[in-house]
């Protein structure tokens, strides 16, 4: 059991790496700003692995997204 906990948590953290490095462009290419791009992906890990269902993860990330989108709007205006 301890083995596979182990296999889980590095996939998790290289499956968060290549996702963050997706989102490269969205952020200019700056890795500072991955970091919150990293934590979203092993948030979207965590819940996977506890809900073994995609449909919450697209839900969360498509939320993020429209949030994001909001956050862009409101601060556009001002």
């Amino acid at each position: 059991m301890k083995g596979k906990i182990s296999v889980q948590f590095l996939c998790i953290i290289l499956s968060s790496i290549l996702f963050s490095t997706g989102h490269l462009a969205s952020v200019n290419y700056n890795l500072i700003s991955l970091i919150p791009v990293f934590v979203s992906s092993l948030f979207l890990s965590y819940v996977y692995l506890h809900k073994r269902n995609i449909w919450y993860n697209i839900f969360s990330h498509s939320l993020y997204n429209f949030l994001i989108f909001v956050y862009a709007y409101i601060f556009a205006l001002n």
